[in-house]
């Protein structure tokens, strides 16, 4: 279980770094992600 819980960690930590980068991963940064919205960019990268 430990070497799962840190795989997790380590992809949770990686999804973070991406959220605030996320501008390079849209189509639109200024519109794309910017309300506040039931799916955020970590909820869709996360599933």
């Amino acid at each position: 279980m430990n070497n799962f819980n840190s795989l997790r960690k380590n992809l949770n930590h990686c999804i973070k770094i991406l959220n605030n980068s996320r501008s390079l991963f849209v189509e639109n940064p200024n519109t794309d992600f910017i309300r506040n919205r039931k799916l955020d960019f970590s909820t869709v990268i996360n599933n």
